[in-house]
């Protein structure tokens, strides 16, 4: 029998999922869901996931989909308790999903998941081989991939006695339970032209790459684009190194993390709160650049500036932290470190400054705000006591952030107590006024860490 295969970030949600539908797949993150999909013998009926998801792109995902499932229904997940509002159907015809849903709401899932509105395949097992005539130029689709399906999605064909291909229906029009049981007697599978498939998951790519291009994203998905970007550059900086190309991506991402940042700002308060919050537990450096974004916005900082010095310093002020001989020490906390790890770490502002301007060009200004990324305005930061009029602003912007986060890693009790005693009195007034204010606009002046 078929599944449904349900895809959330949040575990409350998964747990009322799995009580709902005791039979159904579930997966905490797109990353884990690829393998179920990957899995030729799990005949998964429906697709639900969470556009939110941190650890992939959702874009990504659906074009995963594509190639493994291509007829399998895809649904979106949006969330109206917590003020989320799906797009219109422009972004449905963009990404090639079905439409979308609450995940709250019992009676929208059970029809679109029990398989209630259709009992095509239900107690078929899943053809995983291809059908025995090779055609080139298509691709075999096993028939029961459609049993949650009430149209097709794609121009199908189906294998004559002859062993030829003809039509069978249009893209969007109605399945006929029926005709469509008895065709199961006869056959195995369907075929849909390969280039119709080649097409959307070229666009899907092509919009994941560029996810600020594309004004049907909405800015949540947007966000997991950017965030799934960050990963994959990381990835790449630890896999093949430092390139010239890691500016020009690093660049390119910020630009729509800013422009996500904007949207999101202009949507209900807790949107942005819960972005840098997931940010903060999937990527402490795309959390410096967007807390860095929102100070430098309130002191009316250029943008490009912004993007180029100290966005670019916030995702790269760790990368001397990547590879040591103790392993990856950017995601250890500073008060875990042992007394060899710990001189590592009071020197990789300088040592991480000096390797990018090895291997690739940057602006001095970057350099020196990485340099003195630790460094305080009264000389009690690292590595070499640096502050006054020497330190640069946008360098004490980022210090001050870093200190702020790893009061929150450490869990040291109500945050607002810790920065107004241990953080805001090294620093310039007007610095840490702005930076109280951004707190206090997020709601965070009395979040524990």
């Amino acid at each position: 029998m078929g599944r449904s295969l349900f895809i959330h970030a949040d575990p409350r949600v998964l747990e009322a999922l799995s009580r709902r539908f005791p039979n159904a797949i579930v997966a905490p993150a797109l990353a884990v869901a690829l393998k179920h999909l990957a899995n030729p013998e799990t005949h998964i009926q429906s697709i639900f996931l969470d556009p939110e998801d941190f650890s992939y792109s959702p874009l990504r995902f659906i074009e995963a989909c594509f190639v493994a499932r291509p007829v399998t229904p895809v649904y979106v997940f949006y969330s109206p308790k917590q003020g989320g509002l799906p797009a219109d159907d422009t972004l449905m015809q963009e990404i090639g999903a079905r439409g979308w849903v609450d995940p709250h709401a019992t009676e929208a899932l059970q029809a679109r998941s029990a398989g209630s509105a259709r009992t095509i395949g239900e107690h078929f097992v899943r053809q995983s081989t291809p059908a025995k005539s090779n055609h080139n130029g298509y691709t075999s689709v096993p028939l029961t991939d459609f049993h949650m399906g009430l149209s097709y999605p794609l121009d199908l064909f189906v294998e004559a006695a002859d062993g030829s291909l003809r039509l069978f229906a249009l893209a969007q029009t109605e399945i006929e339970a029926e005709y469509f049981t008895q065709l199961n007697a006869r056959a195995t599978h369907l075929f849909v032209d390969s280039n119709q498939l080649f097409s959307l998951r070229k666009k899907l790519k092509l919009n994941s790459a560029h996810p600020g291009k594309l004004q049907t994203l909405t800015p949540g998905w947007r966000a997991s684009e950017v965030f799934a970007r960050s990963h994959a550059l990381m990835q790449d900086i630890r896999t093949n190194g430092i390139q010239e190309s890691t500016i020009e991506n690093t660049t390119e991402m910020l630009q729509d993390l800013f422009r996500t940042v904007q949207d999101l700002q202009t949507l209900s308060p807790g949107y942005l709160e819960r972005m840098i919050e997931r940010s903060r537990k999937s990527n402490q450096s795309l959390t410096s650049a967007i807390l860095a974004f929102l100070v430098c916005q309130s002191m009316r900082f250029e943008r490009s500036s912004t993007i180029e010095i100290l966005g670019v310093a916030s995702v790269l002020q760790d990368i001397a932290l990547l590879e040591t001989p103790y392993g990856d020490l950017s995601v250890k906390a500073a008060s875990t470190y042992n007394k060899d790890e710990m001189m590592l770490y009071l020197q990789h502002p300088t040592t991480g400054a000096d390797l990018l301007e090895q291997h690739v060009t940057l602006p001095a200004v970057t350099l020196q705000v990485i340099r003195q990324s630790h460094e305080r305005r009264d000389r009690t930061g690292f590595p070499n006591r640096v502050g006054g009029n020497q330190l640069h602003p946008m360098s004490e912007i980022l210090s001050m952030i870093n200190c702020y986060l790893d009061l929150r890693s450490e869990g040291s009790g109500p945050m607002a107590a810790e920065m107004e005693s241990g953080v805001y009195p090294h620093y310039s007034e007007k610095v840490a006024e702005i930076f109280r204010q951004v707190l206090t606009t997020l709601r965070w002046e009395s979040v524990q860490g």
